[in-house]
């Protein structure tokens, strides 16, 4: 067959059916489309995911508990890539991120970081990678609670009773033996009132020691003073130096006192005076107060003072 009837009989073949071949095609390419469409509507989304810390080690000392601390980061911050009507449903508490410690010797480690994504989504990548920290024999102690008030009533003595009135502090043992006491938050209530307190573990200086397990965290405080007593707060005064001396600086801590006495004795009260030893030089000393028979203060004052010797005039 000559070249150019091939050519018609192709051309024939092509045109037979047409509208028919292209519904077809276009039918194939919307399958296509929508089949791809979560593939092609990828994105990525950045997460704050909690790190676990797995410790398996079997061969601790019987009846010893190791405890995990100083790990400065507790999330990780992953990155995944994945379909966006997916990834937009998905949570960091959904992506797994965790050390393991099994088989570390007790002191400092630095292990990697292990992130795994749930089916369907790519870690593209995640930080930190790794974490270091502290492995330590756990230990409990029982130390008594400590109670912290604010707002005192100036007419009233408020008494509270504490139940629990111990509490016990566990953790790692280099960090246990930092907690000097226990104390509930700032606590204020009127009288015959009852809360439920949560409590601190403080060392030495004051401040908060973390990594550590309150059992219980709480307890309840109860007020129990069921009357106002006889109570006047007045200023703390300081007397003259004597001869040859003067006060360059004082500081009293508190200025003010509440003093406990009977009526008519307070209502000549206006201020008391503190007695102190005066002498060259920058001291700090615990003031004891001139009070009228029968009075005591509520208060300890502590007086801070520079004194210097005066020049002698010629």
């Amino acid at each position: 067959m000559k070249p150019r009837a091939l050519a018609h009989r192709a051309w024939r073949r092509t045109l037979h059916n047409l509208p028919q071949k292209l519904l077809a095609v276009l039918a194939a390419l919307g399958l296509w489309f929508v089949a791809t469409s979560d593939r092609r509507d990828t994105i990525e989304r950045s997460f704050a995911t909690p790190l676990q810390i797995n410790d398996e080690t079997a061969n601790a000392p019987q009846g010893e508990r190791r405890s995990v601390t100083g790990v400065a980061a507790r999330t990780v911050r992953v990155t995944m890539r994945g379909p966006r009507n997916q990834l937009l449903n998905l949570s960091g508490e959904d992506i797994e991120a965790s050390i393991s410690v099994t088989g570390q010797p007790a002191g400092a480690f630095q292990v990697p970081v292990r992130v795994r994504a749930p089916g369907g989504f790519q870690v593209v990548r995640f930080d930190p990678a790794s974490v270091s920290g502290f492995i330590d024999s756990e230990i409990t102690r029982t130390l008594g609670v400590q109670l912290a008030t604010t707002n005192l009533p100036e007419r009233a003595l408020p008494t509270f009773e504490l139940t629990p009135r111990t509490v016990q502090v566990s953790g790692a043992q280099r960090v246990v033996q930092d907690v000097a006491s226990v104390a509930t938050v700032p606590v204020s209530l009127p009288r015959g009132a009852t809360a439920e307190v949560r409590l601190i573990a403080i060392d030495a200086t004051g401040r908060p020691v973390t990594d550590v397990r309150l059992s219980p965290a709480t307890v309840n405080v109860a007020r129990t003073d069921s009357a106002d007593l006889p109570i006047k707060t007045v200023d703390v005064e300081l007397p003259e130096p004597p001869a040859g001396l003067e006060v360059v600086s004082a500081e009293l801590s508190p200025p003010r006192v509440r003093i406990l006495g009977d009526q008519q004795t307070l209502a000549n009260l206006s201020a008391v005076t503190a007695r102190v030893n005066y002498r060259a030089g920058q001291y700090s000393a615990r003031a004891s107060l001139k009070l009228p028979a029968g009075a005591r203060s509520l208060e300890t004052v502590t007086i801070t003072l520079d004194v210097r010797r005066r020049a002698e005039t010629p």
